[in-house]
């Protein structure tokens, strides 16, 4: 038979009190085989199990953002615009990402790819693609045409507990003019969640 044992603290002087509810019902409280402290609604410093969490809880959300004005000329080439970092807690974590880009003006002369890769190097274009194919065009410039462009990415699992960089890069599509991403020193953002698999 298992026994149950409160152990007082020698040098505590307060009195704990195990209250009863205003109830008419038995009820039981089933101890769980394995050591712990019991997480109530006040208490603070305390995390909940990773396998306590149901699918699709937020672990965890970091934000990066720039105002930074680019520019570029070379048609084909990828330009590294800024990124996001985040380290997860869990391995087998998903990581959600938001990115949205303003100020893009493309000089009324084609197309502008911006793509999202990453890897665990900080800077420069390197990555694995995880936002496709995405292009925008215009017919105007500047003041008469500056754009948004917003998109969502998903990484099924991200694999490991080291520290990845989420990277905004930007290529030019067809030649002529001049492109820019932040014009103006619009604010670009990018939001990564980690998100309990």
């Amino acid at each position: 038979m298992s026994k149950i044992a409160l152990t007082p603290n020698a040098s505590g002087t307060g009195t704990l009190t195990i209250a009863a509810p205003n109830t008419s019902t038995d009820r039981t409280i089933t101890l769980p085989d394995e050591t712990g402290s019991i997480i109530t609604t006040g208490s603070s410093g305390q995390v909940i199990p990773i396998a306590a969490l149901p699918a699709g809880s937020i672990i965890q959300i970091v934000r990066a953002s720039t105002n930074t004005e680019i520019s570029f000329t070379n048609t084909g080439t990828n330009n590294f615009n800024f990124q996001c970092a985040i380290t997860p807690l869990y391995s087998t974590s998903k990581i959600l990402g938001f990115i949205t880009m303003t100020g893009v003006a493309n000089a009324s002369a084609g197309r502008m790819a911006p793509l999202i890769v990453y890897d665990t190097t900080s800077g420069g274009t390197s990555g694995t693609n995880i936002s496709g194919n995405l292009q925008v065009a215009q017919n105007s410039t500047d003041t008469n045409g500056l754009s948004t462009v917003a998109g969502t990415f998903l990484v099924g699992t991200i694999g490991s507990t080291n520290t990845y960089y989420f990277k905004n890069i930007v290529s030019k599509g067809d030649a002529g003019g001049t492109n820019y991403v932040q014009r103006y020193n619009n604010e670009s953002s990018i939001v990564l969640m980690e998100i309990a698999a």
